[in-house]
């Protein structure tokens, strides 16, 4: 072996044997450690416990979504939690009744189901440590109760449900009699992802079966039996047409009910959960209330005396808002359960405001009237903070989103105007369920639905500066696909300064060093953008999807500036960041 060689094999097997001692780490009580996780890394702890002993571990995500595991001294896995709380929370971790010795803590970068990994800040330490009492004990029962609740059920997996439930309802009874609020807000969370019913029936309320399993607060009987035969209705209308067996459970609670429900769910307006679709509704109306308060004030003369023909007023009119959009939700699980999901939400609010018109037209046509009114309200006094048609439609925002839902369920009504129910025929012909369309392919089978469809999607258009930024932001991302400088170099403005998901500063040179590297690039698409005209100044906000050859798919929010320079659009700065929302 040549010296040089012997020298590189030497340098290897330090650099391996000094990795596990700069990342093991031992955790000791009350000392903290402040770390940053990039992808794909992993960070290792060492926790020794005694005899008898109970150790609490936290990891506080601060910008990074984590999960935590823990092995024993001979490497089997033990502990892999991970809440649904996103890059912010808690990951709490309890080990108790374990024999002594040395336990290995890591700390990743959640896996998501599309590649993506949130890389970020965090904070680790030992809560405590200290001798176990029989409520460490139920802890820690109630802890793997719910870790064997994930590994038995997991979406689109062929995998037990009924006795992951049976799991869950294990681990929230031993908490009852032990204080832990992350690991009972971690099961609380599951069970209202998948079991939505048990949370109902843990409450006591009055039960009765039927089409529409339904259950009530004491003193809410009436008005829970008119809203179950409601929505029985509903059901025995769109079996026979969708063609398929739909499951309804229904839930009307009181103020106090619902805080008990979900104490995290403030019910400005109604829950639709799935599996099985379950509905559930307050009768605390306070919050929607004061949120439309706040534009009593904009409300078009034109819609006012629409409203007062119905016997409302812009007052009276807030249950009817609350019902039009619980209707919505529940058009939702209809709409999943008949056809699946299209490829853009537009369509999918589209299809579920026309689900609503076609049932209340052909069976409650008064009520169709209200509830026509009451989609009408969020779009008429609130001001978007998105304007085009994927960007409105694609915003997280509750206010834009109820500017959306206004549009979609104005051009729904005008669909079972012109065409009854033969939109719902041509619709389920168009779009078998889980057909797996492309965008493109399925906005064009939706366009030949109806006339209406292309002129009402036209009214998103941009049109003059804006539509120059528009050609601007494709030119770019056409120029970084091809990897053409000049291009490139046309497009972004010499005193060019950005911020990327990684915190890295650039200028213009290394913004071009990487745009036009070799790397072959897979995936580079403008998923949405919303552009605001400020004279020759133009503020681009949206969100575009990135994957680079070697790299993980990464979903980016942005904010991109472009400035108007001799009659030309150049982009000036652009900062973009890792969506925390796309899980």
């Amino acid at each position: 072996m040549k010296p040089q060689h012997k020298i590189t094999l030497l340098i290897c097997a330090l650099c391996l044997l000094a990795q596990p001692l700069r990342a093991q780490t031992a955790l000791t009580s009350g000392a903290p450690i402040s770390a940053e996780l990039k992808p794909n890394e992993t960070h290792r702890y060492q926790l020794t416990l005694a005899a008898q002993q109970t150790a609490h571990v936290i990891a506080a995500q601060q910008g990074a979504d984590v999960e935590v595991l823990v092995y024993d001294a001979a490497g089997k896995l033990l502990v892999d939690m991970d809440s649904p709380n996103g890059t912010r929370g808690n990951e709490s971790v309890w080990l108790t009744g374990q024999p002594p010795g040395v336990y290995r803590i890591e700390v990743k970068t959640f896996g998501y189901p599309d590649g993506r990994l949130l890389a970020g800040k965090y904070e680790i330490k030992l809560v405590e440590l200290r001798a176990a009492t029989e409520a460490d004990a139920a802890r820690w029962q109630a802890q793997a109760a719910f870790l064997e609740s994930k590994t038995l059920w997991r979406p689109n997996q062929p995998t037990d449900k009924k006795a992951a439930i049976a799991k869950l309802d294990e681990a929230a009874r031993l908490l009852e009699s032990v204080s832990d609020a992350d690991l009972s807000a971690v099961v609380e969370a599951r069970t209202l992802q998948i079991a939505p019913l048990l949370k109902v029936e843990r409450l006591g309320l009055t039960k009765t079966a039927g089409m529409v399993t339904s259950y009530h607060s004491a003193e809410l009987a009436k008005a829970a039996a008119s809203k179950r035969a409601l929505l029985e209705s509903l059901l025995n209308f769109y079996q026979p047409l969708l063609k398929t067996k739909l499951e309804l459970g229904y839930a009307l609670l009181n103020k106090d009910d619902g805080k008990r429900f979900c104490p995290a769910c403030p019910f400005v307006v109604p829950m639709v959960l799935q599996e099985p679709l379950t509905f559930v509704e307050s009768n605390d109306t306070t919050g929607i209330k004061g949120m439309l308060a706040m534009y009593k004030s904009k409300l078009p003369e034109t819609l006012n005396n629409a409203l007062a023909a119905e016997g409302l007023t812009y007052d009276t009119a807030t249950p009817v808002v609350l019902e039009a959009v619980g209707y919505f939700y529940l058009a939702g699980g209809l709409r999943n359960q008949a056809l699946g999901r299209l490829p853009k939400p537009w369509m999918n609010s589209i299809i579920e405001t026309y689900l609503i018109h076609a049932w209340l037209g052909e069976k409650q046509p008064a009520l169709r009237r209200q509830i026509k009114l009451g989609f009408q309200l969020p779009g008429a006094v609130i001001t978007p903070a998105a304007h085009t048609l994927d960007t409105m439609f694609g915003n997280s925002d509750m206010l834009t989103g109820g500017v959306a839902l206004s549009r979609a369920a104005d051009l729904a009504a005008d669909l079972y105007h012109r065409h009854k129910l033969g939109f719902l025929t041509e619709l389920l012909k168009a779009f078998p369920k889980d057909a797996k369309l492309d965008a493109a392919t399925a906005e064009q089978r939706f366009v030949a639905l109806s006339p209406l469809i292309k002129p009402w999607m036209e009214t998103f258009a941009y049109t003059g500066a804006a539509l120059e930024v528009r050609q601007a932001e494709e030119a770019l991302v056409a120029a970084r696909k091809a990897k053409d400088g000049a291009a490139f170099d046309r497009l972004v403005a010499d005193d060019y300064c950005g911020l990327n998901q990684n915190g890295m500063q650039r200028d213009k040179a290394g913004f071009r060093a990487s745009a036009t590297s070799p790397t072959p690039v897979a995936v580079f698409n403008l998923d949405r953008m919303d552009i605001e005209i400020i004279g020759d100044l133009a503020i681009v906000r949206g969100a575009q999807t990135e994957q680079w050859e070697g790299n993980a798919l990464e979903h980016h929010l942005f904010t991109r500036l472009w400035v108007k320079r001799d009659g030309r659009w150049q982009l000036q700065s652009n900062t973009q960041f890792l969506d925390p929302n796309k899980k």
